[in-house]
Order: structure tokens, then sequence, then C-alpha cells
């Protein structure tokens, strides 16, 4: 069984019908009574209240919604970028640690100069690659 949702613009229409349908009558009393003034108010008066209020709180959830959607989809662009960036982060060290590693075994056989030469020129290669020019700027 589904529950069927009213709609509070077809309810407000019909308070609309209803309030032009009072100013249609013909009626012999002055429009308004000295009695009257104790009366509660009318019924759809007070309807009409609630489907305004009703409208202007849909309104202001609508906006919501759609900031609360706008910030998760920013906050979804920012942690992709965030993880990007990590992983990049974790090659860099992985390839600095590697060409590290190749210098220090250079060091260790033949000309200590010309290995200290060539693990300089590897150094600076290896960071040339991993940190562009544009990226330090």
């Amino acid at each position: 069984m589904t529950k069927q949702v009213r709609d509070w613009q077809e309810d407000m229409k019909l308070v609309e019908a209803y309030k032009h349908a009072q100013t249609l009558h013909n009626t012999p009393y002055p429009s308004k009574l000295a009695w009257q003034d104790n009366l509660p108010e009318p019924t759809i008066l007070i309807l009409e209240y609630w489907l305004k209020q009703y409208a202007a709180e849909k309104e202001r959830a609508d906006k919501l919604e759609q900031e609360r959607d706008d910030a998760i989809s920013g906050l979804t662009e920012s942690y992709k970028e965030l993880s990007w960036n990590y992983d990049r982060m974790k090659l860099r060290e992985r390839e600095l640690k590697e060409t590290m590693k190749w210098a220090i075994e250079q060091s260790r056989w033949g000309d200590p100069l010309n290995a200290l030469k060539k693990a300089i020129t590897k150094l600076q290669s290896t960071l040339a690659s991993l940190y562009p020019e544009e990226e330090t700027k």
C-alpha cells in the first residue's frame, strides 16, 4: 500500500479558489458585523498561513540541500586531489630511496671520486624528474 503525499501547491490553489468564491456571493449583511470580532479566525485563513509557511520552509530546505550537495561535491574533489598527491609523494619517496641506495652502492666499488660524480649526476636527474621546475615555484 503506497502512501500518497499531499501536494501543498494544490492545497494552496484550493484555498485561493475558496477565497475568491467568498467574494462572489451576494449578501445582505455588511461585510463585518460587530459580533464577528469575537469569532476565531476562519479555518481557511489558518490553512493559508500554514501553507505559506510550508512553502517558505520547503524553499529553505531545498536551498540547504543544494548547498549540502555542493559542499559534498567540493569535499569529494578535494579528497581525490589529496589522494592523488599522496600517491605521487609515495612514488617520489620510493624513487629517491632507490636512487640513494644506487649511489651508496656505487661508492663502495671502484674510484670514489668517479662514483661520487656518477651519484651526484644520478641524484640531480632523479630530483629533476620527480620535482619539475613548475612545481617548485
